[in-house]
């Protein structure tokens, strides 16, 4: 049954009261919250956020699964960028199961946003942050919502998911060939979509991933998808020559001409492109 504003204020003041007699339990009232708030509008959200502002919560609670759930589904794009930020910085010292339970709220509170909110928010948040934090809750929405963002950080964030180890006692060990092929593999959406964003999209042939510490891994990783997947070679240098070719800044094609080179395009391959 779909509720009304009245309704949905009403059960978020109740969720409020349950959480104030509840601080000891830190994940009491994630459902309270949610059935007030779910389902809910755009526009029914931003009103509910003059009930109880997200940032009220986070400050009483400091990052609680609950707190992180209300700053999800209430929050604007930018707010919810910001404070996410400070959270997933603090996390790394938290135990854990603290942190997957955050996860998981942070989920349910980005679900149920618009796709339009969604995009905006993808657009926005830190590479470092979500490598840290929620790459996996990004991919999964993305997934669910058959969404396609392609803004630079979003992309930004794939690239150094896919470079570097999530779990913080490894951060100073990239990953190999091997590692990013497999990863690629495992979400079939990365492949067919995410993947050639990075051809089109100026700025991404300037990532410290693709051109400094893990470059060498991507171009062999490249090699080895080449030689496994068919067109797959092919489709990498002309897109890399399309690249290369655009208006794009010369500071902005770097990795395009050292993948197209490292990929050693036979004399076939060449004529081939001339036509």
């Amino acid at each position: 049954m779909s509720l009304d504003l009245a309704e949905r204020r009403k059960l978020l003041r109740a969720a409020m009261e349950e959480s104030g007699a509840s601080q000891a339990n830190e994940l009491a009232g994630v459902d309270s919250f949610a059935a007030a708030i779910d389902g809910a509008s755009e526009e029914e959200r931003a009103a509910l956020a003059r009930t109880l502002p997200a940032s009220r919560m986070l400050i009483a609670e400091e990052g609680t699964p609950r707190a992180t759930y209300v700053l999800a589904a209430l929050g604007k794009p930018g707010h919810v960028s910001e404070e996410l930020s400070v959270i997933g910085h603090h996390s790394r010292d938290s135990p854990r199961t603290r942190r997957e339970d955050a996860e998981e709220a942070l989920y349910r509170g980005l679900v149920g946003r618009s796709d339009e909110w969604l995009l905006e928010f993808f657009g926005l948040h830190s590479s470092w942050w979500v490598r840290g934090l929620t790459w996996d809750i990004t991919r999964r929405i993305v997934r669910e919502r058959k969404l396609a963002p392609t803004s630079i950080q979003y992309l930004s964030s794939f690239v150094s998911a896919r470079s570097s180890p999530r779990d913080e006692h490894n951060l100073n060990h990239d990953r190999d060939a091997d590692e990013i092929v497999a990863m690629l593999r495992s979400d079939e959406h990365l492949l067919s979509q995410d993947f050639w964003q990075l051809f089109r999209v100026e700025g991404m042939g300037a990532s410290w991933y693709l051109t400094e510490p893990a470059a060498q891994a991507w171009t062999d990783a490249i090699r080895q998808l080449g030689e496994s997947e068919p067109g797959f070679r092919d489709r990498v240098l002309d897109e890399s020559l399309r690249a290369l070719l655009s208006d794009f800044s010369t500071k902005n094609i770097i990795w395009y001409h050292r993948l197209h080179r490292g990929l050693n395009p036979t004399l076939d391959e060449i004529v081939a492109r001339q036509s």
